[in-house]
């Protein structure tokens, strides 16, 4: 793995993150980037969307979720994986200072706790959501924009 490591406090646990910085051009904005809910920090998405934007000038930063660094599949309650993504952003902040445009979000369990954060007023300047539905399967009629709340939001399905 590139980059550099953090170890994140999460109440009483830990996790790892790692902070990859461009590898083209001046770093134009910091993308804190969580996996799904079958993934890793080192999954083909994860890593394939990290390399993507990096070439494009944004610093990625990859983590596991608390279960995943357990090695466990069973994804966590929802408020922990918030809590999870709170508190490897809380690092980013510390590490980087205020990085230039901080967006945050992932493929699809990791973008909608990400989600979640946002329709709370969570403080990011975008949203970055991968591998994401704007619906419930089964209606096309809800769409879950207020997840948004205002928010610069891209979506890829």
């Amino acid at each position: 793995m590139s980059g550099t490591e953090w170890r994140v406090a999460v109440g009483t646990e830990e996790t790892r993150a790692v902070y990859e910085p461009p590898s083209s051009g001046a770093e134009s904005a910091v993308f804190v980037c969580a996996h799904g809910a079958g993934g890793s920090i080192s999954d083909r998405s994860t890593l394939a969307a990290a390399n993507a934007l990096r070439s494009r000038g944004i610093g990625v930063v990859r983590f596991n979720f608390l279960y995943k660094e357990k090695g466990s599949g069973r994804p966590d309650p929802m408020p922990k994986l918030m809590a999870t993504t709170t508190a490897v952003v809380d690092r980013v902040r510390a590490e980087l200072g205020s990085p230039r445009p901080l967006i945050i979000g992932g493929r699809s369990m990791g973008g909608r706790a990400a989600s979640m954060l946002a329709a709370e007023g969570y403080d990011a300047d975008g949203l970055l959501l991968l591998a994401y539905p704007l619906h419930p399967p089964v209606s096309r009629r809800r769409c879950e924009t207020r997840t948004c709340r205002g928010l610069p939001c891209l979506c890829c399905v």
